[in-house]
C-alpha cells in the first residue's frame, strides 16, 4: 500500500506511533525504490547520450576525414592542371618561336623531305603536298626542295605541290591518305600526355 503524508498523519493520529512508525518504514522504502529507479533512468539516460554523443562525434570525424581527402585530391588536381596549362604554354610559345623563324622551318622541311618526301613520290605518281600558312613560308617550302634535289642529282625528281591555308606556323606535310601537322599546336597534343605524367608523378613525390 502506498503512503504519502496526509496518510501518515492520518496513521499517526488514528493507530499511534507503532503504526506511525511502520508507515513511516513504508513510505521510506516506497522512497529509495523510487530514487533508486530514478537514479537508473538517469544513468540510463546519461548512458545513450553520451554513447549517442561519441558516435556523433565519430561520424563527424570521419566525414571532416573524408572531406579533407576529398579537397586535398581537388587541391592536388587543381594544382596538376595549373602546372600542365603553364608548361603547355611555355611550350607552345617556344614551339611557335622555332617554326616562326626561317631557318628553323627551312632544316625541318629539308628533313622530312630528305627522310620521306623523296622515297614516297619515287614509287608513287600522287604528289606530295606541303601546306604552309603564307607566301613567305611557301617560298621556303621550295628553298627546301631545291637544296635537297640539288645535293643528289641522281635521286628521282619527286613531284611536289606547294599551297597555303595553313592556319598556324609551321607545315603540313601530306601524302595520299595520311598527312602529318608540324605546328606549336600539333607540338603541345603530342606533348600535353608526357607532361601531365611527369607533374603527375612529381606533384605525388
Amino acid at each position: 500500500m502506498q503512503h504519502t503524508l496526509e496518510s501518515f498523519v492520518r496513521t499517526l493520529q488514528q493507530d499511534g506511533i507503532a503504526a506511525g512508525k511502520v508507515a513511516g518504514d513504508e513510505i521510506r522504502r516506497e522512497a529509495e525504490l523510487t530514487a533508486e529507479k530514478i537514479v537508473a533512468e538517469a544513468r540510463r539516460a546519461a548512458t545513450k547520450l553520451l554513447d549517442d554523443a561519441r558516435k556523433q562525434q565519430k561520424e563527424e570525424a570521419a566525414q571532416q576525414a573524408q572531406e579533407l581527402q576529398l579537397a586535398a585530391r581537388d587541391a592536388m588536381l587543381e594544382l596538376q592542371r595549373r602546372m600542365c596549362n603553364a608548361v603547355e604554354r611555355i611550350i607552345d610559345a617556344d614551339a611557335a618561336s622555332i617554326l616562326g623563324d626561317d631557318s628553323h622551318l627551312l632544316r625541318f622541311i629539308e628533313t622530312v623531305v630528305t627522310a620521306f618526301a623523296q622515297t614516297e613520290a619515287a614509287h608513287s605518281d600522287e604528289a606530295i603536298v606541303f601546306r604552309v600558312s603564307s607566301d613567305d613560308a611557301r617560298a621556303i617550302v621550295r628553298r627546301a626542295l631545291a637544296k635537297t634535289v640539288s645535293r643528289d642529282s641522281t635521286a628521282h625528281a619527286p613531284v611536289f605541290q606547294e599551297e597555303t591555308g595553313l592556319l598556324d606556323l609551321g607545315f603540313e606535310y601530306r601524302h595520299g591518305g595520311s598527312a602529318v601537322e608540324v605546328t606549336p599546336e600539333s607540338v603541345v597534343a603530342l606533348l600535353s600526355p608526357l607532361v601531365s605524367e611527369e607533374v603527375a608523378a612529381r606533384i605525388r613525390r
